[in-house]
């Protein structure tokens, strides 16, 4: 078997080349309890937590889990007890922690997720009790193991705690991205703006197509020296809204933006740079429908602040797919999405000696896909559910899945093209990475069939300047659309 500059090195490239390009986003997320992945109810177990050491007394009691530390404990990391175990966690992924909890007196105790070993659990620091019963929430930073337990040191704790229940979701980053557009304004025929006397700030200039306005010097807080940038704007009451502007300021700043009308509006900071691109920033706290404007505010920015485009959208739930240069990426969304009119997404399945690619457009929380795209970062909607996908043969790494069984089939962007690569022993697929288990090929390499695709095919069969389609076919000009001229991809606009 031929290791293809070995696997070793190759794992960057797999999962960097393929998928690791960064651009530029102002959204903050927003972070939020997901699934449910454990639970342990005490008042109705009978067995005892399966571990605890010699310097704690524990019991189940009146549906309660009762640990006391014995006289004479001063350490924290002493009297320890496991409250819960087999706990599936992915490898790097964020974890809620609830415990319906109470103590004979009010105090802490220290909480750990993880396994065993040393650097195999993370502390997670002090969950505080009180003598009443509450639900007491800590969240882990990025779990260590694919099979985790809570362990509590209760050492430093005078008195008795009851524990009624302990839960664990999966925390989930929910990306705000943009929705339908509900306004839109450029300066290339005309000012949509308005600015009143004493204000704070010099007249705008609106000039080849660009709407620009200077401040000299800083002007007590960021609310001083403001001018509309749109007006009319009608809203939806309770939504969340993504203001994007084409700008540049004469030197990378921070500006405040609002939404609304005088009395009732959101407002939140849009950060640019000294050069032309579009940024976004996100308005919550709207509660008004009509008549609505975005308003600049640059009183703490020195410079000038140059504008070509304002618009406003809704914002709604999405994620974020990024492809790399090689133009394919694999995927498993944690939610349903809808990647239609955005990215090209395609299930696979070894048949005939190929993999065939088949287009989908909808997406099943945890299914392994193929995205096809040009490099760069693709924002994609969430949607309530999915349909499983038919005759999908791809499976969704946890973090675990090496090359040990060689069986084992990676996309990847090698000496054949894109295509799957039999992954080499002892490297590890990322969790949420998709592959193919085929056993017994004895191959070191599958290609896209031909049907689905001739990119990969195209690239070692091209001589100079030749041009074909995505279909693999040789073409003597390019029109719009995706072209792989000299063995490389050319989008044409």
């Amino acid at each position: 078997m031929k290791n293809f500059t070995r696997l070793t090195l190759t794992l960057a490239l797999l999962f960097g080349v393929l998928g690791g390009v960064n651009s530029v986003k102002a959204i903050p997320a927003v972070d939020g309890i997901g699934s449910k992945v454990y639970g342990v109810d005490y008042s109705t177990l009978e067995d005892l937590p399966n571990w605890h050491n010699e310097n704690c007394a524990r019991a189940i009691t009146e549906g309660h889990l009762t640990v006391q530390r014995n006289d004479g404990i001063t350490n924290s990391w002493n009297s320890q007890i496991m409250v819960g175990s087999g706990i599936p966690t992915t490898i790097g992924n964020k974890y809620l922690l609830k415990f319906r909890i109470k103590g004979t007196v009010a105090g802490s105790v220290t909480c750990l997720f993880g396994g065993w070993g040393d650097g195999n659990a993370e502390n997670l620091g002090s969950l505080n009790i009180t003598t009443e019963w509450q639900d007491v929430e800590i969240l882990n930073s990025s779990a260590i193991v694919v099979d985790s337990w809570i362990v509590l040191w209760v050492g430093a704790y005078a008195g008795t705690i009851s524990l009624e229940k302990v839960d664990v979701y999966n925390w989930v980053i929910e990306q705000r991205i943009a929705g339908p557009k509900v306004y839109t304004f450029t300066y290339t025929n005309g000012n949509s703006w308005y600015h009143g006397d004493n204000w704070g700030c010099a007249q705008p200039v609106s000039s080849d197509g660009v709407l620009s306005v200077t401040n000299n010097e800083e002007k007590g807080d960021a609310s001083n020296v403001m001018y509309f940038v749109g007006d009319n704007i009608s809203t939806t009451e309770g939504k969340e809204y993504i203001v994007r502007a084409t700008m540049k300021g004469s030197s990378a700043g921070s500006i405040r933006c609002n939404l609304g009308t005088w009395d009732k509006s959101g407002e939140s900071s849009l950060d640019f740079s000294n050069s032309y691109q579009e940024v976004e920033t996100l308005i919550s706290g709207l509660s008004t429908a009509n008549n609505n404007h975005v308003l600049f505010k640059i009183g703490k920015y020195v410079g000038t602040v140059d504008l070509k485009k304002i618009e406003v959208f809704e914002a709604v739930a999405g994620r974020t797919v990024t492809v790399g240069s090689a133009g394919y990426t694999t995927y498993a969304p944690d939610k349903a999405v809808d990647v239609d009119g955005v990215v090209n997404a395609y299930t696979a399945k070894y048949e005939g000696g190929k993999v065939v690619l088949t287009s989908v457009t909808q997406i099943p929380a945890g299914a392994g896909v193929i995205i096809e795209a040009t490099a760069g970062d693709y924002d994609v909607p969430l949607i309530e559910s999915a349909s499983a996908l038919s005759e999908n043969e791809l499976q969704v790494s946890d973090g675990t899945v090496t090359g040990a069984s060689g069986d084992i089939y990676v996309l990847y962007n090698g000496e054949h093209g894109v295509g799957f690569y039999l992954l080499d022993n002892g490297v590890t697929i990322p969790a949420g990475k998709a592959y193919l288990q085929i056993a017994a090929l004895g191959r070191s390499f599958l290609g896209f069939s031909d049907e689905a695709t001739a990119i990969s095919n195209v690239k070692a069969e091209t001589a100079d300047d030749a041009i074909y389609n995505v279909a693999g076919q040789r073409v003597t000009k390019t029109q719009k659309g995706l072209y792989i001229v000299n063995g490389k991809k050319m989008l044409v606009k």
